[in-house]
C-alpha cells in the first residue's frame, strides 16, 4: 500500500518541500484508517499539512484505493515518537 500511494503522489508534494515518510492502514473499532505520515527538513506548519491534504485526497479518491470506508489521516512525522495527527474527511 505504501509504495502504491507514494507512486500515486509522485513528485506532487515537491513544491511544499515535504515528502511521504510512511503509510499505514489500521483498523480501530468499525473504521479503517489510512495514515499518511509527512516529513520535511523543517517543522511542518499546519497550512502546509492542509495544502498537502488538498493534493493527496483527490489522488486517493480518483485511484479508488481498496479500503473499507477508510478515513484518511495525515501525520507530521518530525519525531517518530511524536506524531501530530490531522483527521481529513
Amino acid at each position: 500500500m505504501e509504495e502504491k500511494i507514494k507512486e500515486l503522489v509522485g513528485n506532487k508534494l515537491e513544491k511544499l518541500k515535504v515528502w511521504i515518510d510512511s503509510v499505514t492502514v489500521e483498523k480501530e473499532d468499525d473504521n479503517t484508517f489510512l495514515r499518511v505520515a509527512l516529513d520535511a527538513d523543517f517543522i511542518i506548519p499546519l497550512n502546509t499539512v492542509v495544502m498537502a491534504t488538498r493534493i493527496i485526497n483527490p489522488l486517493l479518491d480518483k485511484a479508488d484505493i481498496d479500503l473499507d470506508n477508510y478515513i484518511g489521516v495525515l501525520q507530521n512525522s518530525i519525531e517518530e515518537s511524536k506524531y501530530i495527527t490531522f483527521d481529513v474527511f
